[in-house]
């Protein structure tokens, strides 16, 4: 009774009518329902607006292009409609998995699209005298990408055949439907004000909105690297050519698979809340919306009759203080047309707020230097199996020096009209040495001065407090609930949530790693000249970074549903986050302590083997960031003597950014194959307190 009611909530608000089941336009919100957003602080130094190449492409646009395949491109296949995908499957769940390899193979043409695209500017480009060496190798990896590329086309394309049960005689499918780059309005408290919502419906209402978020950055950090990339082209600038070239690359790539991904994400809401028995052109209607204008086909020169659905076009943001657009009035219902559905005057779910904050330093206070425990803890003996940690090196404890002190923030040089801050009533400063004076105020110090050298061990130690301690996260992030009250108020088997509060930890410290990034690049802001190339580059860094931030944000949003959903908190308005920081010493396995049938098990000798290899590579991780993390300072050390480029600049500190997450990651990895261990060698019956002991070190 209560799913029938849901049910028919669900059609009243898509405007559906009439005995049979329609095709109704999706509930997305169109330019007229789009709220005005406010735009986001710029940085200090921005690209005049004047600027030859500012004019950029709405997300519609971007998507368009990079489904569209330019002649003489080796693709193969028929065009093939969403709707018609789905035309032989009813099953929900069936129906969710040709949606999900539909957009996989729209990711993969537009993957395609642009390695062909980068392949054939390069062709184009006749390196200067000496640099023939470096544009054969750029252009030799761009043609096994080219075909790594096409491989991924290919398989897609399979995948889709056997999901969609298309026909064994006909050709290989090409996606013609582009997904949806809008927001969506999901209606989830009007569906459900009267009964339980699908677990998933509950997560998909909190991410799609972070998800919107990083679509739109994303695509704003591509456009922004178009424009570097014909910068420095046309000014000549060989070098930075080819590296403009593989940034804007990069970031497409970024870009669509984020797309996909939230349609995918929409897919997987539209069939938790669709009626039973919904065909395939009804789904469709609640994934994508048809725009009323011709588009082009999808291949050039071939298949002309045959028009992709399109999307609605964004419509500028409209100035402070003017009036804000209306919905369309429904049509009459004898125009037969379908109709949207009608905003709800204050019951519309929004997106996350962004914290206006930025990270503190990464040392906690009150621990004054993070300080690794004086020696692992030996847990106690057990009668199936003694487990123990060990230290890995003898010098293990050690401080890190505190933070420096903030330096006072020295004047920006321009303001936000453009003209020149005024000076102090001095002597006015060469240039040359003010330019060096601002670069200075930019730099900032090193993180772990005081780790070099030391051991891997104890690098991954003082790793693991540093970046897993909660200094700044999202204002809806949930309280912070210790693994052993996770396991106490579980509601699933043990593993599940060990692996669950795990991946919840690695996301918190990942989004804490990018405002820590983006902080950095907001310091360097105040170092570069307006209108610069430098400038340029700093604004298409800043812009990729803050979609990374966005979709970490999204990431440790979704993570933290599965962990409340293991402790039977998801009907929560607050979702828990993981306190307890994982594991990074050595560990015991004493798989001569264990029963020989069970130490000989496969199910035991796979994380027994793995274990000790993961081990290494947290602490080999952990030497590359410190080590990425000197590299940084010695570079903006080149940078103030003039040894050093600005692009040399931010190409350290992505790269230690990027061995950070990646330290993280494999961390993460470490902590979930301990458990998979520590579950399978203990008996079902072991306490909570006993199991959290055989994972971590409680201090």
């Amino acid at each position: 009774m209560l799913e029938s009611l849901v049910f028919q909530c669900l059609l009243c608000l898509l405007g559906q009518a009439g005995n049979g089941l329609q095709p109704t336009p999706n509930d997305l919100e169109s330019p007229a329902e789009m709220p005005h957003r406010p735009r986001p602080a710029s940085l200090p130094v921005e690209l005049p607006a004047e600027a030859p190449h500012s004019y950029r492409p709405t997300p519609p646009e971007l998507v368009a292009d990079a489904l569209m395949l330019p002649p003489g491109h080796t693709l193969t296949g028929q065009p093939v409609t969403l709707a018609s995908a789905l035309a032989a499957v009813r099953d929900p769940a069936q129906q969710l998995e040709v949606v999900r390899a539909y957009w996989r193979l729209a990711e993969a043409v537009a993957v395609y699209r642009f390695q062909l695209d980068s392949n054939r500017r390069l062709e184009g480009v006749e390196p200067p005298p000496g640099q023939t060496a470096r544009m054969a190798a750029a252009r030799a990896a761009s043609k096994a990408q080219l075909g790594e590329t096409e491989l991924q086309v290919l398989t897609a394309q399979h995948a889709l055949v056997l999901h969609a049960r298309l026909p064994t005689n006909s050709p290989l499918p090409l996606p013609v439907d582009r997904p949806h780059v809008g927001q969506y309005i999901t209606r989830f408290r009007e569906l459900f004000a009267h009964g339980m919502a699908p677990p998933a419906t509950r997560r998909l209402d909190r991410t799609l909105p972070i998800r919107f978020r990083a679509i739109e950055a994303r695509a704003k950090a591509v456009a922004a690297a178009q424009e570097a990339y014909e910068a420095a082209s046309e000014g000549g600038q060989w070098t930075g050519h080819i590296d403009s070239l593989e940034r804007l690359n990069r970031l497409q790539r970024e870009w669509i698979g984020a797309v996909c991904h939230y349609n995918q994400e929409i897919a997987e809401y539209a069939v938790a809340v669709a009626p039973p028995g919904t065909n395939g052109a009804a789904l469709v209607g609640l994934l994508i919306k048809p725009s009323p204008a011709p588009v082009r086909p999808l291949v050039s020169d071939d298949w002309s009759g045959v028009q992709p659905a399109g999307l609605t076009e964004p419509v500028p943001e409209p100035a402070a203080g003017s009036p804000q657009p209306t919905p369309a009035q429904r049509p009459p219902e004898s125009s037969g047309e379908p109709t949207p559905a009608v905003r709800p005057p204050a019951a519309e779910p929004t997106p996350a707020k962004r914290p206006d904050a930025l990270p503190l330093p990464l040392i906690p206070p009150g621990e004054g230097a993070a300080t690794a425990p004086a020696s692992d803890r030996v847990l106690p003996q057990r009668p199936v199996v003694p487990i123990e940690h060990r230290a890995p090196e003898s010098d293990e404890e050690i401080d890190l020096p505190p933070p420096p002190e903030n330096v006072p923030a020295s004047p920006a040089p321009f303001e936000a009209d453009g003209e020149t801050a005024p000076l102090p009533n001095h002597a006015p400063a060469p240039a040359a040495q003010l330019r060096t004076v601002e670069r200075s105020a930019a730099v900032l110090p090193s993180l772990y001065p005081g780790l070099a050298g030391r051991s891997p061990g104890v690098l991954a130690k003082q790793l693991n407090l540093s970046l897993h301690w909660n200094r700044s996260l999202p204002d809806d992030s949930g309280a912070p609930i210790e693994l052993l009250a996770g396991l106490k108020r579980r509601t699933v088997d043990r593993p599940k949530l060990i692996a669950a509060y795990w991946t919840v930890r690695e996301h918190a410290a990942a989004w804490q790693v990018w405002r820590q990034h983006l902080q950095w690049l907001d310091e360097l802001s105040f170092a570069v000249a307006e209108g610069s190339a430098e400038a340029g580059r700093l604004s298409t860094a800043r812009l990729a970074a803050e979609a990374s931030s966005v979709a970490a944000h999204a990431e440790l949003v979704e993570a933290q549903f599965h962990l409340a959903e293991a402790v039977g908190q998801s009907s929560d308005a607050l979702w828990p986050l993981a306190a307890t920081r994982p594991h990074s010493g050595q560990y015991l396995l004493q798989l001569e302590a264990l029963p020989p049938e069970l130490a000989r098990s496969w199910s035991v000798r796979r994380p027994a083997d793995t274990l000790p290899r993961l081990s290494a590579a947290v602490g080999e991780r952990a030497v590359a960031v410190v080590e990425s993390d000197a590299a940084r300072c010695e570079t903006e050390a080149g940078w103030l003597d003039g040894s050093a480029t600005f692009a040399e600049v931010l190409h350290a500190l992505e790269l230690q950014t990027g061995h950070t997450l990646a330290f993280l990651a494999t961390l993460t990895a470490y902590n979930h194959t301990i458990a998979d261990y520590a579950t399978r060698i203990l008996p079902d019956a072991t306490p909570d307190e006993q199991l959290v002991n055989a994972l971590v070190i409680t201090e």
